[in-house]
């Protein structure tokens, strides 16, 4: 492929990233090389990062009043950072999203805020490198 089409690629491709994040979505990192793919379903939006270019789901933040996850202690499996919020990772365990969770796999709930707003988020990696690099980018995303 060209220089000149490469360009126009991936001009296209941070436009559409952009769009998206002009609304619901959290605002990624510059350096994410990631794009939201946002989906909504009735009441309930949820946003999928996408990688670019392998077109991967990352992770993915329902933001609402009414989240699916219950958390437990049973289920926890670390502390961390998504958007400057300290969480408590579980283990993924929601059927819903996969019928077998991924190896690494992990999802949080946070009060974005007090009056009812949360953000339901889990990630999900086929290598340890991967989950790493994935959680980095989620301790870095801005909530609106």
């Amino acid at each position: 492929m060209t220089f000149l089409a490469t360009s126009i690629v991936l001009l296209l491709q941070a436009l559409a990233g952009a769009a998206v994040q002009d609304g619901s979505c959290p605002v990624l990192p510059a350096n994410s090389e990631m794009r939201w793919d946002y989906q909504q379903i009735g009441d309930i939006g949820v946003c999928y990062a996408i990688e670019m270019p392998s077109g991967e789901r990352s992770f993915g933040i329902y933001l609402g009043e009414r989240p699916r996850m219950e958390p437990s202690a049973d289920k926890v499996v670390g502390k961390g950072i998504v958007g400057g919020h300290h969480v408590t990772w579980h283990k993924l365990s929601e059927r819903y999203f996969f019928p077998e969770p991924p190896r690494f796999s992990q999802e949080a709930l946070i009060e974005i805020d007090p009056a009812g707003q949360y953000a339901h988020v889990w990630v999900t990696a086929s290598s340890l490198g991967q989950f790493e690099r994935r959680l980095s980018v989620l301790e870095r995303i801005q909530f609106r």
